[in-house]
């Protein structure tokens, strides 16, 4: 009886350690993510710190890795099939609040009596709010609006002497208050602050203007109208006074093309408005134009515009798109929605690049 209340002692004592081993040793497994034997541990995390090469903030990288491979001299983590970096201050608007100061933009928007309601004030409740000041440019003045009331009649063939009227509007009462003065439709979405990322490397006191340069008609090209076009505060004096000292054509001609060509008389270079891939940033038709392939047949005057090779689909289009023309009133309220505020849980931004494209391979 002895001897069995010894053994039975002995059992007891053995299960309640061992019991108590092995859950000490579940914890630790759970809590480092690796094997307590040295073999393949799952789903451990591989993080890394670098610097965003477009913007210099820093990205944190979260790695998920599946699996481990065993080497007779080191473990080596097996690299994932996609990795998305997420930017570590995801919610801080630091940037884009200094570039609203240092890049100062005048928006004015081409609208008339006919549209004003109809599609001016969508664009007067979205993107334009972002502009340092912005102005409607009509023919009739409309103080509720506010709408201001140049001297010309509506038309198409009007639009080069409202051009005209409304950049020395702009330059009369602005002229100190505003690095850049951009032009935009009533059909037209403007990015602002991929405007201000654009333009916050180049001097506002040189002739500059920028937009989607067309290369018909004029040697260093133009910048289609649909698409908008900005100019610099030195090259808006320049255009002011090459009206009034007769430089520039009178007017009657198309805008775009009309503008280009005082632009080119009197000194103002024309831009190249691209990426640092070489992507489009204006875009003269609507998004599912520019996004999708195939939407534009190979004939139409697009292809033959264009001042450098393009293409279309997703890969051609700048990660910081500008503008896109033909936007409805409704697509005003979705596209503002969706830049601004649509969230994605748990993904702060994807890292999302095209090796080449298509014209270039």
């Amino acid at each position: 009886m002895a001897v069995f209340k010894y053994i039975s002692l002995a059992f007891m004592c053995g299960l309640v350690f061992g019991t108590g081993f092995t859950l000490m040793l579940f914890y630790y497994q759970s809590m480092t993510m690796h094997s307590v034997w040295g073999v393949g541990a799952a789903h451990e995390i591989a993080r890394k710190d670098y610097e965003d090469p477009d913007s210099g903030n820093k990205i944190v990288v979260g790695r998920k890795v599946d699996y481990l491979e065993e080497s007779s001299e080191t473990r080596t983590i097996v690299p994932p099939k996609i990795v998305a970096p997420v930017y570590a201050d995801a919610e801080d608007n630091t940037t884009a609040e200094q570039l609203y100061q240092k890049v100062r933009v005048l928006c004015w928007i081409m609208t008339s009596p006919a549209t004003l309601e109809k599609k001016a004030s969508h664009v007067r409740d979205t993107w334009s709010k972002r502009c340092n000041i912005r102005l409607f440019m009509s023919s009739v003045e409309d103080k509720n609006f506010p709408a201001v009331g140049l001297p010309v009649k509506e038309g198409r063939d009007q639009l080069y002497e409202k051009t005209k009227e409304a950049y020395k509007y702009a330059w009369e009462h602005y002229k100190d208050q505003a690095d850049w003065f951009m032009k935009a439709d009533d059909d037209t979405y403007l990015v602002v602050e991929n405007l201000r990322f654009l333009l916050k490397d180049y001097d506002p006191k040189k002739p500059l203007f920028f937009g989607r340069k067309f290369k018909p008609f004029i040697n260093q090209g133009y910048m289609s109208g649909g698409a908008g076009y900005v100019l610099s505060n030195d090259a808006v004096r320049r255009f002011v006074e090459g009206i009034e000292t007769k430089k520039c054509p009178k007017g009657g001609g198309v805008e775009d093309v009309e503008m280009g060509r005082c632009m080119e008389k009197i000194g103002v270079i024309a831009g190249d408005s691209r990426d640092a891939d070489h992507r489009e940033t204006f875009h003269p038709l609507g998004p599912m134009h520019h996004l999708k392939p195939g939407s534009i047949p190979p004939d139409n005057w697009f292809w033959k515009y264009n001042y450098y090779p393009t293409c279309l689909g997703p890969e051609c289009s700048s990660n910081y798109p500008i503008t896109f023309h033909y936007v409805s009133t409704d697509e005003m309220h979705i596209f503002d929605f969706m830049i601004y505020n649509v969230k994605i849980y748990g993904l702060s931004y994807m890292y999302s690049r095209y090796p080449k494209l298509p014209y270039e391979t």
